[in-house]
């Protein structure tokens, strides 16, 4: 994904395809330089709530409330399985969405 996304970058700003490769040793330093890291995710420790419905119905209301706070267009579904790979900011800052205008 950050490969297709530098190569898409990398185009839209007038860099030939074979001049930039976003290898596996850029992706790596990118993410140092940025203090970000690729993990996967695990189930171990978590808990299902007591009422699940109650409990997606409040998560759905916070998601609505924080993209109209936050003034978001677009909103992202990831797949949650065991070997989905995410990005943790080092610095402990989220970023729920981005504005795109």
């Amino acid at each position: 994904m950050i490969c297709l996304q530098a190569k898409e970058v990398a185009s839209n700003n007038g860099l030939a395809e074979d001049m930039f490769a976003a290898s596996g040793t850029w992706v790596k330093r990118f993410l140092h330089r940025h203090k970000m890291a690729l993990r996967t995710r695990i189930r171990q420790g978590q808990t299902t709530p007591a009422d699940p419905q109650e409990a997606a119905v409040q998560f759905r209301e916070l998601v609505l409330r924080t993209m109209i706070e936050k003034q978001c267009t677009r909103l992202f579904n990831a797949d949650q399985t065991g070997k989905f790979l995410f990005f943790v900011h080092a610095v402990k800052k989220n970023v729920l969405c981005a504005n795109s205008n």
